[in-house]
């Protein structure tokens, strides 16, 4: 597949959520992030796609700036989408949509993780992860990350700081 590059000038696109939507990308593209940090939150993944950086130490996506206010969640994996997300730090998601859950990620497709961090992201379920549909991690740190029990009434809240494997989803 073809490799679309993301940063702030110079590249194929300025943002990840573009890159995703553009119709040249096709199934079994790669979605390249070229910068060490970019900024973007609710990047809604309804693609077969690859989305990479240049290591999990190196290449940090975040939903905001460290002292801004809550943007949302970084990402979402929409049913449907076989996703693969690697060489990646993924921070300071917090969703403002419902469903409150899956503060870096929330996932109802077929999902895998590699060499990624996974940290500083909070929800009210799932504060890295929540996952409900077919997800496999390798090689991922997660840590650091958080729930809270400001749910509505009738909400289950406040579980799966790390990751929260609920409504049917298969995790290994």
């Amino acid at each position: 597949g073809t490799v679309h590059t993301v940063c702030d000038a110079g590249c194929d696109f300025t943002a990840v959520q573009a890159a995703v939507d553009d119709a040249g990308t096709v199934v079994g593209d790669t979605i390249e992030i070229a910068v060490p940090l970019h900024t973007e939150a609710g990047i809604i993944l309804h693609k077969d796609v690859i989305i990479q950086g240049q290591d999990a130490g190196e290449t940090i996506l975040q939903a905001r700036g460290a002292g801004d206010t809550y943007a949302g969640r970084v990402f979402l994996v929409q049913e449907g989408a076989t996703v693969m997300i690697k060489n990646l730090t993924i921070q300071y998601g917090r969703p403002v949509e419902m469903p409150l859950d899956g503060g870096g990620i929330l996932n109802y497709g077929a999902l895998r993780l590699e060499d990624c961090l996974i940290h500083k992201n909070s929800a009210d379920v799932g504060g890295g992860i929540a996952n409900r549909g077919l997800m496999t991690i390798v090689d991922c740190t997660i840590r650091d990350n958080s729930t809270h029990k400001i749910a509505p009434a009738g909400f289950e809240c406040g579980t799966g700081a790390g990751i929260k494997n609920a409504g049917g989803g298969m995790l290994t």
